[in-house]
C-alpha cells in the first residue's frame, strides 16, 4: 500500500573481495578512515589509547558543531507533519542535463540539490555508447548502477579497454580528484549520492 501516513513526495529541488569473474578490477579505492595526524604520531607506548582518543576528537567536534547550531552535513528538512520522503519510479521526473554535460543524457533529483552545500541523491539516465569525458569531482562520488552497465578508467588517458565494468546492483565510489573517463555501452540509469556544490571538472586528454 503505497498512501501509508504522511510524507513528502518529491522531488525536493531540481536546477578485497575479488572481482567477478569475466570483469576487469582495477585496484580499490580505499578509504583513509582515522589517518590523523596526531593518531600516527602516537609513541607505541599509547597504542592502546588510540582508539579513546580518535573517539573523543570525533565527539568534541560533533559537540562543538552542535553547540554552533550547525550539521556536519546539511540534510534534507521534513515539512511539518511529514515522516517519509518518497519518489515512486513512475513519477520521476527526467529532465536534460545541465549543457555542460555531453548529450544523451536526462537527471531527476531525488533528495535535496546538487547546486547546495547539503546532501542530495540524484538519478542519470544516459543512452547507449554514451561518454563521459576525462573528469573529476571536487567530492566522494557514490554511485549504484540501477540498469544497464557502466565502465570506468582512472587516469587522463584511460582507455575502455582497461575500464573496469559495473552492472545492475553495483556499488562504487570514485575519490574526490581522481581524473575518470565512464562508458555507457547499453541505455543505462546510476543513481549517485553525494554532498554539493556537485561539480564535473574536464580534463583535457594528453592524447588530444
Amino acid at each position: 500500500m503505497k498512501n501509508a501516513g504522511a510524507v513528502q513526495k518529491g522531488p525536493t529541488d531540481f536546477a578485497r573481495s575479488p572481482a567477478p569473474a569475466g570483469r576487469r578490477s582495477n585496484p580499490p579505492y580505499v578509504p583513509k578512515a582515522a589517518s590523523h595526524g596526531i593518531v600516527r604520531r602516537l609513541p607505541d607506548a599509547l597504542a592502546g589509547t588510540r582508539k579513546s582518543i580518535i573517539v573523543t576528537l570525533w565527539t568534541a567536534a560533533g559537540l562543538f558543531l552542535l553547540a554552533c547550531g550547525q550539521s556536519p552535513v546539511a540534510e534534507m528538512k521534513f515539512p511539518e507533519g511529514t515522516v517519509q520522503h518518497v519518489v515512486y519510479a513512475e513519477e520521476i521526473q527526467w529532465q536534460p542535463c545541465p549543457p555542460n554535460l555531453p548529450s544523451g543524457c536526462e537527471i531527476a533529483v531525488l533528495e535535496g540539490s546538487p547546486r547546495r552545500p547539503e546532501l542530495f541523491t540524484v538519478r542519470f539516465r544516459v543512452g547507449e555508447g554514451f561518454v563521459m569525458p576525462p573528469h573529476s569531482h571536487p567530492r566522494h562520488e557514490r554511485v549504484t548502477v540501477l540498469t544497464g552497465s557502466m565502465a570506468v578508467a582512472f587516469g587522463l588517458d584511460g582507455t575502455r579497454e582497461s575500464a573496469t565494468e559495473f552492472g545492475p546492483g553495483d556499488y562504487y565510489v570514485n575519490a574526490p580528484g581522481a581524473t575518470h573517463t565512464v562508458w555507457a555501452d547499453t541505455t543505462s540509469v546510476i543513481q549517485i549520492t553525494g554532498i554539493g556544490p556537485w561539480e564535473a571538472r574536464f580534463v583535457q586528454s594528453s592524447t588530444k
